[in-house]
């Protein structure tokens, strides 16, 4: 996969990194059937497995992540596969971060899913963050990142008053969380450029 234009300017800092995220002690990783799995659910028409499967180019398989592990494989819980997604996206590795988040997303749906948002934003491709966003949003507690990479997404879809309501959620989110300071700053100065611009 080709990476696309990255975002420039403040819009960048929304998805520069992927989140720091916090899991429960002990979150063991399932083991399942991964990508033939979101394969199957995409064919059926699901649209979040859809997004993932075109955010892998529709060619990535378990062996491909059996290699990213290893012969001996030390991730044994989803913070560690969280971690590892992180590592490759700093190295550069975009692919095969998206297929680790890929992975993660059969075992904690929420990590996984912002993961993938988070970089299909970062590769400008809205309309395939959009479901992932959206389900992230769904899940029950929102996370100020969700609501900044909705409001990004939909800011350059065009639709400036979705942006707007998807940005003061998220700086209201995170103003009652220290740990979510940057989000705070992020969605603050997004909506002052709207404002400006």
């Amino acid at each position: 996969m080709s990476m696309m234009e990255p975002i420039n300017g403040p819009r960048a800092e929304v998805s520069a990194a992927l989140p720091v995220i916090a899991f429960p002690a002990g979150t063991a990783l399932a083991t399942g059937a991964g990508v033939a799995a979101i394969a199957a659910r995409a064919k059926a028409g699901d649209a979040v497995a859809t997004s993932i499967i075109a955010l892998l180019g529709g060619s990535a398989g378990n062996e491909r992540f059996a290699d990213l592990l290893g012969p001996a494989p030390a991730i044994t819980t989803a913070a560690a596969l969280y971690d590892l997604a992180r590592r490759l996206d700093a190295e550069g590795r975009i692919d095969d971060a998206l297929l680790t988040l890929a992975m993660l997303s059969e075992t904690d749906r929420m990590a996984g899913l912002l993961g993938l948002a988070v970089l299909a934003t970062r590769q400008r491709r809205f309309e395939l963050a959009r479901p992932l966003v959206a389900a992230c949003l769904e899940a029950g507690e929102r996370h100020p990142r969700a609501s900044s990479l909705a409001g990004i997404g939909e800011l350059e879809l065009g639709d400036r008053q979705a942006a707007q309501a998807y940005l003061a959620t998220a700086a209201r989110l995170a103003r009652r969380n220290p740990d979510y300071r940057g989000e705070l700053q992020i969605a603050q100065r997004a909506l002052l450029l709207m404002h400006l611009g």
